[in-house]
């Protein structure tokens, strides 16, 4: 059948529907993801600033690189279309857990005149604050919520590195290897650390499969 003069077929006119839909579904997921992003470097940046003000340019320094690295992480797997599997928050949770124990250890054991960190109001401010921050990536990662994984990378790292600072900061200050309270079970969050690093770095793990480890 031909066509007038001077025009066009519909389908000459107009794109495919369906190249529209994916277009349109991609700059989505674009601007979704930069404003999460955002929002987690806001975090970083308030948090560090916060403990730079409470208890120094160390504790600052260390927060700032877990939060950092922990972005980092998160969007290294969003571009991999790599999620954390719902099975992983029985995991964060023992992390948590983890972390708030070794640092009633090393509330216990402290020190006369060791600083702000190691008082009442600094053991309760940690404790509270860090059970509520731990509680909120928990959450978000049991709806599926894109900070939960920023989450989970974070209490990964802080774990990490937190725990390598109880056993590296003596020799760094005294030149030598003394007991600080925190080293007795800093070695527990720092196994179960190491292992979800693993687990998020590895997604064709078993532990990932079961969870559902691609969004498409």
């Amino acid at each position: 059948m031909s066509t007038i003069p001077g025009t066009t077929s519909a389908e000459q006119i107009e794109p495919p529907s369906g190249a529209q839909t994916a277009g349109g579904a991609d700059t989505l997921t674009l601007a979704r993801r930069l404003t999460w992003l955002t929002f987690a470097l806001c975090l970083v940046v308030t948090g560090a600033v916060a403990v730079y003000e409470f208890a120094g340019l160390p504790s600052a320094a260390l927060v700032g690189s877990a939060g950092l690295l922990a972005v980092i992480g998160w969007q290294a797997a969003e571009t991999k279309r790599i999620r954390v599997p719902a099975a992983f928050i029985a995991l964060y949770l023992l992390l948590a857990m983890s972390l708030l124990v070794q640092h009633a250890e090393e509330f216990a054991f402290r020190g006369a005149g060791t600083g702000t960190w190691f008082s009442v109001s600094g053991f309760a401010v940690y404790s509270i604050g860090a059970a509520a921050l731990f509680m909120l990536g928990a959450s978000a990662l049991s709806v599926r919520h894109p900070l939960g994984a920023w989450a989970a990378w974070l209490v990964c790292i802080w774990a990490v590195l937190q725990s390598l600072a109880h056993y590296l900061y003596p020799l760094f200050a005294s030149g030598r290897y003394v007991y600080i309270p925190g080293q007795a079970l800093a070695w527990i969050p720092l196994l179960i650390g190491l292992y979800g690093l693993l687990r998020l770095m590895s997604p064709a793990s078993r532990l990932f499969r079961k969870g559902g480890d691609r969004h498409d």
